[in-house]
């Protein structure tokens, strides 16, 4: 965390940012009580938190499209983590918390002729041509390594190489994270070509 915090602290995007509406970091706080109730249920699994995280999940969407990556990140968990014979109390209960989030927003979009949901469509409907691996590199050097591009290939070159050797030796909290980390790969994937630089949802998941 500490070193987290210095590479954010350090990153010349923050000045960029400093410049820019904080809405974007405001998901700071809901990624990490996500994290925290995941947690929870991996350790013991009960219906009223499952319910709390969809909640969570549909206030934080709310606050930012980036946040999608989170929901990816809260279905995909339980497979890894929960009893089979839960998943489908857990999805249920899940749906039903993220509808009660999103409920202010749905009441919005119904009255305000989907005005959202159409603007996420435009976003990602956005043309910008993006290797997937140059993405990610680009992303990471701007936000990590003020914009050098071979100091970020090291970087996820070593990350990779030390989660191979080390897969069998890491806790649930850095299984977890990593999961998190694949929901934002995912994320990636469908919402990449119509992100651009500075590539602002990198910073909510570094």
């Amino acid at each position: 965390a500490l070193f987290g915090a210095f590479l954010t602290a350090t990153s010349s995007l923050l000045v960029l940012y400093s410049r820019q509406t904080l809405l974007a970091f405001y998901p700071l706080f809901f990624n990490s009580l996500v994290f925290l109730v995941c947690l929870s249920l991996i350790k013991k699994y009960r219906a009223s938190i499952t319910i709390l995280l969809g909640l969570l999940l549909g206030i934080t969407i709310q606050i930012h499209y980036s946040s999608i990556s989170l929901v990816l990140s809260s279905l995909i968990f339980p497979l890894f983590f929960i009893k089979k014979n839960i998943w489908a109390k857990y999805y249920l209960f899940i749906i039903i918390g993220l509808t009660l989030g999103l409920l202010p927003m749905i009441v919005f979009e119904l009255r305000h002729q989907f005005f959202n949901t159409k603007m996420l469509l435009a976003i990602k409907s956005a043309s910008v041509n993006s290797n997937f691996l140059s993405f990610w590199q680009d992303a990471l050097s701007r936000f990590l390594f003020g914009g050098n591009v071979w100091l970020a290939r090291i970087f996820l070159l070593t990350v990779g190489g030390a989660i191979i050797f080390l897969r069998k030796k890491i806790g649930l909290i850095q299984k977890l994270s990593l999961v998190f980390i694949i929901a934002s790969i995912i994320f990636t994937l469908i919402f990449r070509n119509s992100l651009q630089p500075p590539y602002e949802y990198i910073s909510h998941y570094a």
